[in-house]
């Protein structure tokens, strides 16, 4: 009987130390995942602080390409505007970017709602 009861306490004690090493494990792979998080969020604010020559075209009678500069991850209202700026700079007659709906892009995938 003294046998079995030294067996789990043997048990019990090889259990602790498992459990406690993975306690560690898990506070070292916590410790990792956070690292990589913050690795990648800046990775991805990088990303986004990088400037992108936007090519599109308009017809008014004439082909015309243009091109804007932006900074990635931007909304496509604020290339609108952006446009909108660029040609009543050169002293064309823009229309209002909120009713103009179909632009051909050149560069950039129809689906994709930011640049």
């Amino acid at each position: 009987m003294t046998l079995t009861y030294v067996v789990k306490v043997t048990l019990l004690s090889d259990l602790q130390k498992v459990l406690a090493g993975d306690r560690e494990r898990e506070e070292e792979e916590n410790k990792l995942k956070e690292e990589l998080r913050q690795e990648w969020a800046r990775k991805q604010n990088a990303l986004k602080e990088e400037e992108i020559e936007i090519t599109f075209s308009y017809w008014n009678g004439f082909g015309h390409h243009r091109s804007v500069i932006m900074k990635k991850g931007r909304p496509r209202l604020e290339w609108q505007q952006a446009i909108h700026k660029s040609m009543s700079e050169k002293n064309l007659k823009p229309e209002d970017c909120e009713d103009r709906r179909k632009w051909r892009l050149d560069n950039v995938g129809q689906r994709r709602r930011t640049f």
